[in-house]
């Protein structure tokens, strides 16, 4: 009886040990094989060094690129061509004990050079300067160009220029430029970037707006060309803004420079101008010049006044500068 007990219990525990355990076979056929998490590593590790290494690239090629092109802006204006002219152009200041400081603004207008002065003390002038070499003007690399300096003022000898001219060599220098006359004596004027214009004529835009309607400048906008048998040449220059720039030149008379602003009154079919003179302090200048067009689009003006805007009573035909051959 003890036997049989002891038989049925073995059976017993068997059966329950092989009903409660799985079947290895069936272990393996659930589990993924080996080579299957290995290949998922090596993918996402892959991924990430080709996604590293792909954004470095792209930073060090911009990096390249950043500087490439900062290294070409660097040569480009190293070595833009910038002629003496360009250079000498611009607002200067020097200091003398009769006169005070004086403040000097240097013009460039259709190979015209003009300086002009005012003296602390409330003196007004300019000076043209006559290149002995006029190509020199447009040149860059050069530093020293020889004139003939011809000096005029609206306050005395009528406008007329004075006795005599003189020689003189500008010499440009890293602050600024030096005159030195004849007799070996130098000026030396300081470049001040910063400084006022000797006009300002902003103001005028106002005035004009308030003596009545106007236009805006229109197909007038441009710069604009013209000689005549009266030995004269004019550029006149106007901004979309208004703002105008004339300049008129005669063989043996002083250049006739007016800065300001414009205004077109359609109804009249005039250019209203208030304007300052170089040489002729702040003293304001107002003209109404009838204007039209003739059928090739060139610009014609004529005076309204005897003592008008332009050198001679008759019609004068302006061609514009980017069309003239």
């Amino acid at each position: 009886m003890q036997k049989k007990i002891i038989w049925l219990t073995a059976v017993i525990f068997c059966a329950v040990m092989l009903g409660g355990c799985e079947d290895p076979r069936d272990t393996a056929e659930t589990l993924p094989p080996e080579t299957t998490w290995d290949a998922v590593t090596e993918d996402a590790v892959t991924e990430e060094i080709t996604t590293e290494k792909a954004v470095t690239e792209e930073a060090v090629t911009e990096e390249i690129a950043t500087e490439e092109a900062a290294t070409e802006e660097a040569v480009t204006e190293e070595t833009a061509v910038v002629s003496f002219a360009e250079q000498l152009t611009g607002i200067y200041k020097t200091y003398s004990e009769e006169c005070g400081e004086i403040r000097l603004q240097v013009y460039w207008m259709d190979d015209n050079l003009i300086a002009e002065a005012e003296e602390e003390f409330a003196a007004y002038y300019a000076m043209e300067l006559l290149p002995d070499e006029p190509e020199m003007l447009g040149r860059d690399g050069v530093r020293e160009v020889n004139f003939t300096a011809y000096m005029f003022s609206g306050f005395s000898n009528q406008g007329a220029y004075w006795d005599s001219p003189e020689s003189v060599a500008v010499v440009l220098t890293d602050v600024g430029f030096n005159m030195i006359k004849s007799d070996g004596t130098a000026v030396e004027y300081i470049r001040d970037d910063g400084a006022v214009p000797i006009h300002e004529t902003g103001k005028y835009a106002v005035y004009l707006s308030d003596m009545g309607e106007g236009s805006p400048i229109g197909s007038l906008e441009g710069e604009w060309t013209a000689s005549g048998e009266d030995g004269y040449n004019i550029t006149l220059r106007i901004d979309a803004n208004g703002t105008v720039l004339w300049c008129c030149k005669r063989e043996s008379e002083p250049i006739v420079i007016h800065t300001g602003m414009a205004l077109v009154d359609e109804t009249a079919g005039c250019i209203q101008t208030m304007t300052e003179r170089v040489g002729w302090a702040d003293m304001p200048w107002l003209y109404n010049t009838r204007y039209g067009f003739d059928g090739d689009g060139r610009l014609i003006l004529e005076n309204t006044e005897s003592d008008g805007l332009l050198p001679t009573d008759r019609a004068i035909v302006f061609t514009k500068l980017t069309e003239k051959e």
